[in-house]
Formats: structure tokens, C-alpha cells, sequence
């Protein structure tokens, strides 16, 4: 893409964000309400992709695939139509309209830093004390031989198109291959899950990760681990493709899904201006500044360090607080995240892995589903929940979860991470019987038992 004009005429403003999508946005909302003039630049959807080709259009089509029925003959339709309704036909205008009245300058243009304090965009140079970039990810295409020769889908064509293909393959197995994988599963398509990893949700517990690849496979997703793709071929006449794998294996698809990750937007937003490289996210104090260049920002999926819409708001007021002088959010808070399958799983902080990487000793305190009573009245499948605790300190500093209501249970966890809570506040915690959430009662009995054997009285 051409970079912009280099402009001649000249306005200015207190802070230029470039990019309105979560993070952007909450930014512009935040600074406009505490009086600072504002210019927001985005020539795409204001509110990004989370509100119109992301998160909301995904768990839109995860409610309607996980309700009975999902093989009826009205069913896809039914699911589209839900899904269009809640990202509002990816019409912007109601995210824009709220932006505008609170006082922004929205410029639907694509804008560059043209040098320091300075942003152009339609041949107009902006001055301004403070920019922040937001510009979010792309998805990631892997060097696959042939890929450029088909008619591939990403995130976004699978969460804008209507059609069900009968069979797809998906390379990639994070959070939205297997979210997108479970909903055309429920609707009936033959699904192939790629993933060139040994294994699904690397952060979590290992046990947790094993578990959910058996529980997604006996759902019906058919899961090939350490899956090399070699090339991919289009099927004369068709969409339809052709893909090898390393092991010989060839399949066969209607339609090739790429979810194989998501990279940095860099490469058009004028940090060469200033002399730093478009390749690499630059070097980030604790505010999101760049290093040596305290007025500019990188916040939201750009900067790569939380890839979550949550993790953007939370970016939003760290930077709000910093530009307006205000108390501080936690620089490093805790962040939890889902998957929203059927089962779901959810983690929050260290495992015990990641944990013990760190030279720290560990406690992994274990709970499932069938120690608790809801087991029984439910008919529930199986699930567990690990808590790992620092074992000098008898902290709660992590946990994962899969089976039923994972995606909620996990709050309770990351309060305890949050709050620094021991394993014997933890322990001490009643639940209401008969609920789900006693599977993470037992878990930290687990826990404090292991803990008080370690540190006798």
C-alpha cells in the first residue's frame, strides 16, 4: 500500500490515536471525557474486529451451534441471521455516532507518523502532543506452497461468509481454530483441525491441554497434531483444494481455513519516520511508550502483549492514566482467557511449567468433575480444574480449567491470582452446594493439604 501524502496544510490536537478498534476506541472515549482535544484516524470499522468480524460474530455462531437442534434443516440460517444481528451487519455507525458526539475528530483515512509529534493522513499534518498507534493484527499467513493459488478463508471471511462448506480443513489450533472448527462441526460439516504443535493451549496445564484435545476429538473434530502442510493445490473448477502433509497424508477440502496465529499492522505506519523498523514491535516501558520517543504509544493486538479485547481496555486506561496524570491501572494486571468450544477451557496466569521455568518450586492442587456433586445430578462429562501455587510462598499464581462453565469458573481464580490470595485463604472459601464451582473447592483442598505437608507447624 502507498504510504500517505506527505500534506501541506497543518491542524493540530492533543493526542492523534491511529486506529479505532478496541483499543483505540476506549482510549478516544476516555481522553474525550477528561476534556482532551482528540483526533481518531480509521479507514476500516470503527470498534475494529471484535464487535463485527471477531469475538462477537464467533460466540454469536458458538450459542446458536451448541443449542439443540444445530443439524436441523434451519439451523445454519437461523445462526447467520443471529450472527449478523449481533455484530449489527458490521455497521459501524453506532461506535462512530457515540465517538463523534463525545467530541472526537474522526478522520476515516489511513494516517502515518510523518516525524516526531506529527501524523498524516489526506494530505493533512497533524500536530499533536501525544500519539498513539493501535492499528491491531493481521492474520498471519504461513509460507505454504500453493496457498496464493487458492481461494483460502481467514477468521474474517469464515465470521462474514454464509456458507457452510461440507468439508474443511483449518491449519491452526489456537483459540480461533478450534472455536470456528467446533461451530462448523455442530452444524455438520467434516472438520480437520491442523496444528504443527505437539500440542493445544500451550499456557495451560498440560493435563488440562490433553484432556481438552481427547474431549474435542470425541466430539467429532477431527485433531492432527505435529501436522506439517507441505502444499496445498487448488482442484480445478472448484474452490476446493488439495493439502499434503509431511507424513504423506493427503486431504481434501471444500474450503482451507488459515488460523495459524496473527501478526503485528507495522508496516504502514510510519515508524521508519523516526527511524525505527517496520519488522519488529519496538521496546516498551511500562505505559506502552517507545523507547527514546515518550509521546508515541503502541497499544491493543499491535503491541502483541495481550491479544484479548479485555487485555486492549485495560491498555486504554494504563495510556489514559499516563497522557492525564491520573492513579495508575496495575501495569502488569492479570489476565484471564477462554476458549469457547464445547468443552470450554479457560487459564489464568502461570502453570506450573511456566512456573517452575522460572526457577520457582510448585504445588499443583487438582480437582474434577467427578468429585462433585453436580456430577451426579447433571449427567456432567468429565472436566478438571488445576491450581498451581508457589510453593515458598503458598501464593495462588495460576490455574486452568476444561469441562462445563470453564469460561466462567475462571473469574474465581483470577481473583485469588489477582489478589495474591494463599492456598489457605483460598481453601477457606465457601461455595454454594451443589454448584460447578466446587470442582475448584476441591482443587484447593488438594492444594493446602500438599502445602500444610510442606510447611509443618
Amino acid at each position: 500500500m502507498a504510504a500517505p501524502s506527505s500534506g501541506t496544510a497543518g491542524r493540530s490536537a492533543d493526542v492523534a490515536i491511529i486506529g479505532l478498534g478496541s483499543a483505540g476506541e476506549a482510549l478516544a472515549g476516555r481522553l474525550r471525557d477528561a476534556g482532551r482535544s482528540v483526533v481518531g484516524f480509521e479507514p476500516g470499522l470503527v470498534g475494529g474486529e471484535c464487535p463485527f468480524t471477531a469475538c462477537m460474530p464467533s460466540k454469536a455462531l458458538l450459542h446458536q451451534a451448541h443449542r439443540p437442534g444445530a443439524r436441523s434443516a434451519d439451523a445454519w440460517r437461523l445462526a447467520i441471521d443471529h450472527r449478523d444481528r449481533v455484530a449489527n451487519h458490521r455497521d459501524d455507525a453506532e461506535h462512530a455516532t457515540d465517538l463523534v458526539e463525545r467530541g472526537l475528530v474522526l478522520v476515516r483515512e489511513r494516517a502515518a507518523l510523518a516525524g516526531p509529534r506529527q501524523v498524516v493522513a489526506d494530505g493533512t499534518i497533524w500536530t499533536v502532543d501525544h500519539v498513539i498507534i493501535a492499528t491491531g493484527s493481521a492474520p498471519s499467513l504461513p509460507p505454504i506452497p500453493g496457498l496464493d493459488q487458492i481461494d483460502y478463508w481467514t477468521s474474517e471471511d469464515a465470521l462474514t461468509s454464509s456458507e457452510r462448506p461440507e468439508r474443511i480443513v483449518i491449519v491452526g489450533a489456537g483459540p480461533i481454530g478450534c472455536e470456528l472448527g467446533d461451530v462448523y462441526r455442530s452444524f455438520g460439516s467434516r472438520v480437520t483441525l491442523l496444528e504443527a504443535g505437539d500440542r493445544l493451549l500451550p499456557d495451560h496445564d498440560a493435563e488440562v491441554a490433553e484432556h481438552y484435545a481427547s474431549a474435542i476429538g470425541t466430539a467429532g473434530l477431527e485433531l492432527r497434531l505435529s501436522a506439517d502442510v507441505v502444499s496445498v493445490a487448488r482442484i480445478a473448477g472448484t474452490a476446493s483444494a488439495t493439502i499434503h502433509l509431511r507424513d504423506g497424508t493427503m486431504l481434501t477440502a471444500d474450503r482451507v481455513l488459515i488460523a495459524a496465529g496473527q501478526s503485528p499492522r507495522l508496516g504502514d505506519v510510519g515508524l521508519d519516520a523516526l527511524g525505527l523498523s517496520t519488522d519488529e514491535v519496538p521496546e516498551l516501558d511500562e505505559s506502552f511508550a517507545v523507547s527514546g520517543h515518550p509521546w508515541l504509544r503502541l497499544i491493543g493486538d499491535l503491541n502483541g502483549r495481550s491479544p484479548w479485547t479485555h487485555g486492549a481496555n485495560v491498555e486504554a486506561a494504563i495510556v489514559a492514566a499516563s497522557i492525564l496524570g491520573g492513579p495508575a491501572p496495575m501495569a502488569d494486571p492479570v489476565m484471564p482467557h477462554a476458549v469457547f468450544t464445547d468443552p470450554p477451557a479457560a487459564h489464568v496466569g502461570r502453570s506450573v511449567d511456566a512456573h517452575e521455568a522460572e526457577g520457582r518450586q510448585t504445588i499443583r492442587g487438582v480437582g474434577r468433575v467427578d468429585d462433585i456433586a453436580r456430577h451426579a445430578t447433571d449427567r456432567l462429562d468429565r472436566g478438571m480444574a488445576v491450581l498451581t501455587i508457589d510453593a515458598e510462598t503458598g501464593v495462588v499464581v495460576g490455574g486452568s480449567i476444561v469441562g462445563p462453565l470453564a469460561d466462567e469458573l475462571i473469574a474465581i481464580v483470577t481473583a485469588w491470582v489477582h489478589l495474591e490470595a494463599t492456598i489457605e485463604q483460598a481453601a477457606s472459601q465457601v461455595f454454594a452446594f451443589p454448584t460447578i464451582a466446587q470442582i475448584l473447592e476441591v482443587a484447593a483442598a488438594d492444594a493446602r493439604t500438599q502445602w500444610r505437608a510442606s510447611h509443618p507447624a
